[in-house]
């Protein structure tokens, strides 16, 4: 009886030693929480390989190969209206010398300048950058670009085609004005063409979200972004291939080439229109000219030929033939020239 009794203390004591260590091992078991979502993956950091002399000489010798190096007297000595845009230092000072300003000096500089570094890393070029806002003639709201607002304050046409096309009606247009050299911004937008009457042209979306840098500045294997500016067929995979998969020429799907074509039946058509046999262009205006060689007067050409030959250049001259804007540009090719001759371009 007593060995029983024994037993069954043991038994009891035994439990609640094994219950205490468990009560203690539960306590000491952190509670269960729903794991943090696993973030999603970011590029990887570019890593600059070069000392800052060798990307400051790598820079030099790309911008030396491109257009931007040239300091071009003529436009730039007419002043600042010109200056802004044709010389480096007219352009990042150009607050300080615009004429709308009251009291702003005369601009009279020592020497003309290419766009070097200063035009586009001080100044008004690092406003623009900095702010994403520029301002467009043929816009009635400041566009807001990011870093290409730098890029588009002067590439851009320099026009409003809606205050032309007014004034050649109203018979006060004293030139047939056409869209300034350094267009793109106006194609690129979709906003910078002349209007046909009761058409609403499309534009591309996804072309309209791309910088200027991503297609002219692509950045290079050691890291920094390229300055010769040019869309190089040779780093295509890096440009339009980034969305165009296996992309190796810029006349995709024969895009250019379909669009050479509708520009060579625009133009004939154009010049049918204004009963010429020529067109050309220069000094600011278009001028048409008969079977002799001379000149049209403008008050003999149709408003239609005028709409003709301001969107024939627009797309005919921007550089990359219409791919700034795809959709914009063929549909005012073909738009335009039904509106000159009554028909389906074909």
């Amino acid at each position: 009886m007593k060995k029983s009794l024994i037993l069954v203390l043991v038994f009891l004591a035994t439990m609640f030693v094994i219950a205490g260590c468990e009560l203690e091992e539960m306590a000491e078991t952190p509670a269960v929480s729903t794991p943090a979502p696993t973030p999603a993956p970011q590029p990887a950091p570019v890593v600059m390989s070069l000392s800052s002399l060798e990307l400051t000489n790598k820079i030099t010798a790309e911008w030396k190969t491109s257009d931007k190096v040239f300091a071009i007297t003529d436009p730039a000595g007419r002043g600042i209206g010109c200056a802004k845009c044709h010389d480096g230092y007219g352009f990042s000072m150009f607050k300080t010398f615009d004429p709308a300003v009251a009291g702003a000096p005369a601009y009279a500089p020592k020497h003309a300048t290419g766009i070097d570094c200063q035009a586009c890393h001080t100044g008004q070029g690092k406003e623009l950058m900095e702010s994403g806002s520029v301002k467009l003639l043929f816009m009635d709201q400041p566009l807001q670009a990011g870093k290409s607002a730098m890029c588009l304050s002067c590439h851009n046409s320099n026009r409003n085609p809606k205050d032309l096309a007014a004034q050649f009606k109203a018979g006060t247009l004293t030139q047939m004005t056409y869209p300034h050299y350094g267009m793109q911004g106006a194609v690129y937008t979709g906003k910078g063409g002349m209007e046909i009457p009761g058409v609403t042209l499309p534009s591309s979306p996804m072309h309209s979200q791309i910088q200027c840098s991503n297609c002219h500045m692509p950045t290079t294997e050691e890291g920094y972004k390229s300055h010769s500016f040019k869309a190089d067929v040779e780093k295509i995979d890096k440009t339009c291939g980034t969305c165009h998969t296996g992309i190796t020429s810029f006349d995709h799907k024969g895009f250019r080439s379909e669009m050479n074509y509708m520009l060579g039946k625009l133009k004939k058509a154009t010049m049918a229109k204004a009963g010429a046999s020529d067109l050309t262009y220069g000094s600011g205006r278009f001028t048409f000219h008969d079977a002799k060689g001379a000149a049209i007067d403008m008050k003999m050409i149709p408003f239609e030929a005028y709409v003709g030959a301001y969107n024939w250049r627009l797309i005919a001259l921007d550089g990359s033939l219409g791919i700034h804007n795809p959709q914009y540009s063929k549909a005012i090719v073909k738009e335009t020239y039904k509106f000159v001759t009554g028909e389906e371009l074909k």
